[in-house]
């Protein structure tokens, strides 16, 4: 989200095809409109990340689950005023699929993700300098599919899985790159939800609780707040057709919306939505 409108870009299409399309949402005019496509790779589960009005986007996977080629390592960044892309300097490690990532003044916080393990390695990008640094290791478990959110106050980030589903939920300082864990999200653990700050309240929505052979997967179906001050999760609402995953969520002048990801059948969806109290 930049200046007044949302930006969605690559992910996945019905047919399974991973997609360079780049589009843009207009609140006041509730229309999207389709932008030139991207100069990049196509991808599923990268970051994004907007710092003085540019955006950044990257990492994320796009392949075979055991190629090193599918880890997605390259990093970029849009120029909203020229509509413009340029490259910037690759993520330092291959762990690129499905992190979470924050923004701290003039630097991004890239954190978790998977590669040929669950990692715990943090890594800041210093959107002056061009340059990656790697931080001292979170002290949460090594995850990947996990949310982070912050209210621009305060950092979260959780959930995920790592040979089971993870319902932990942790504040990060960017300051120390320290954290603290926080109180548990209620309920069987999840992967892939979505999370977005509405003014300075945090939000996760849906997600998967995997399920193998022997076991019963699911797709939530909730829209959860997490209180800061009270360190507590409340049930917002239930999301409008049932439990979904992989969605996008985010906030435009005090409103949050949420919409596109799959549903329980594996549908890619297309419908979008806001909320309300």
């Amino acid at each position: 989200m930049a200046d007044g409108k949302a930006y969605v870009l690559s992910g996945r299409s019905a047919n399974n095809k991973i997609l360079r399309d780049f589009w843009m949402y207009n609140p006041l005019t509730d229309h999207w409109t389709e932008l030139d496509s991207v100069p990049f790779t196509g991808r599923v589960k990268a970051i994004s990340a907007v710092v003085d009005g540019a955006a950044y986007v990257g990492l994320g996977f796009n392949g075979h689950v055991y190629a090193d080629s599918a880890y997605r390592r390259d990093f970029w960044r849009y120029d909203l005023q020229t509509t413009t892309w340029t490259r910037c300097a690759d993520f330092p490690s291959h762990n690129t699929d499905v992190a979470v990532s924050f923004v701290f003044g003039k630097r991004i916080f890239v954190a978790f993700g998977f590669f040929d393990g669950f990692t715990r390695d943090v890594y800041a990008y210093d959107t002056q300098t061009d340059k990656w640094t790697r931080c001292d290791d979170s002290s949460a478990y090594g995850r990947a599919g996990a949310v982070g959110c912050s209210n621009g106050a305060r950092y979260f980030a959780g959930t995920g899985y790592n040979t089971t589903n993870m319902n932990d939920w942790w504040e990060f300082y960017p300051e120390s790159t320290t954290w603290s864990q926080r109180a548990h999200i209620p309920g069987a653990g999840r992967m892939f939800a979505s999370a977005t700050a509405v003014d300075e309240r945090i939000f996760v929505l849906g997600g998967r609780h995997f399920g193998g052979s022997l076991t019963t997967g699911f797709l939530f179906d909730d829209l959860l707040e997490y209180d800061v001050a009270a360190d507590k999760w409340l049930l917002r609402g239930r999301l409008p057709q049932g439990g979904r995953e992989n969605m996008i969520a985010f906030s435009i002048n005090g409103q949050g919306y949420f919409g596109l990801g799959e549903d329980a059948s594996g549908k890619i969806c297309n419908n979008f939505y806001t909320w309300h109290d």
